[in-house]
């Protein structure tokens, strides 16, 4: 409306140079009118009005990239150093060393411990109907086997090696059944190096205090684990005294010069040819001509004799004596 006006203005200043029709004035100049013609289209422009309706949105266009990240910000002051800690105990030792590979039995009651690759029972066995070390405990101070579970390992009725605490370890047991026993539980006997490894650092300092001595001096074996200080640096008890021990080894001529013989395993093992073995000096009742298996860690009245490096290689693997436990390993 203001250009309009505006041009009007102009027009009628040009062509109609008589009296101003707008103002009464008979002489008006150009720019004058034209300046008059303005401020009239800026008050008609301020005079409110209503917009027209808007037009239909436009495509948004494409998102444009993103700017460089910014610089990261400055690391902040460290805090103050705790107290240091005790001693670490075996336990911490192992878990510091074997991170996620713990060791775990075949029940709560079942206990293993790491032992570098290994795991191995930390107690001397005892020998039970079921698996998780319930029911009925076999070889308490006697050789009381079932039927099913002979002397020479050719089981028919499963009995099985279970490492409890505060039982008495099962003995009068033969080296075939402490490795069936084993093997039920998914376990095996250690091997002769892998026994003195387990047992390094177990205390053996000649006397038994009955309390927490390893049991050396007594008549009797004692409970697993009851002597508290008879524990190697692995954390595994009762490997010095208390009751030898079956480990997997046998020997080739265990006394004196070295003479194969021939002769047959005994009427418990099925008359079976032995061929150029040494028998051992000690053999079961029914049985001979075996070379020696190893066992180890001495009993619970070998006082000094009783430690980490006995071996006894005078006994064959059919004996069962009341004296002879073992331990298993995985």
């Amino acid at each position: 409306m203001a250009a309009v006006l505006v041009g009007v203005a102009i027009y009628v200043h040009e062509t109609m140079p008589g009296p101003n029709f707008l103002t009464g004035e008979t002489t008006v100049s150009r720019d004058e009118l034209d300046a008059r013609f303005q401020a009239l289209a800026a008050a008609i422009d301020a005079i409110p009005h209503t917009p027209g309706p808007m037009g239909p949105a436009g495509v948004p266009g494409p998102v444009g990239p993103s700017g460089p990240s910014g610089p990261a910000g400055t690391t902040g002051p460290s805090g103050p150093m705790g107290p240091a800690g005790s001693p670490d105990t075996p336990d911490q030792v192992r878990r510091k060393f074997f991170i996620g590979t713990g060791c775990r039995g075949n029940s709560p009651a079942d206990i293993m411990v790491k032992v570098g690759p290994l795991c191995i029972d930390r107690y001397e066995e005892s020998m039970w109907s079921n698996a998780d070390g319930t029911g009925k405990q076999y070889g308490i101070r006697d050789d009381d086997y079932p039927p099913g579970f002979p002397d020479n390992g050719n089981w028919t009725q499963p009995v099985y090696a279970v490492s409890k605490s505060g039982v008495l370890p099962s003995i009068g047991v033969t080296w075939f059944q402490a490795q069936q026993a084993c093997a039920l539980s998914g376990k095996r006997l250690l091997t002769n190096a892998e026994w003195q490894m387990a047992a390094a650092g177990t205390p053996d300092p000649g006397t038994d205090n009955a309390k927490t001595d390893c049991a050396t001096g007594g008549t009797t074996p004692v409970p697993t684990g009851s002597r508290s200080r008879c524990v190697s640096r692995w954390g595994i008890n009762d490997m010095v005294g208390n009751t030898w021990e079956w480990v997997a080894d046998w020997m080739q001529g265990n006394s004196g010069k070295w003479r194969p013989s021939t002769g047959k395993a005994g009427n418990d093992y099925g008359a079976d040819w032995m061929f150029g073995t040494n028998p051992a000096t000690g053999q079961g009742a029914n049985s001979a001509n075996f070379p020696a298996a190893l066992i180890r860690g001495g009993v619970w009245n070998d006082g000094t004799g009783a430690g980490v490096f006995t071996l006894d290689a005078a006994v064959g693997p059919s004996v069962s004596a009341k004296n002879v436990g073992f331990r298993c390993a995985r």
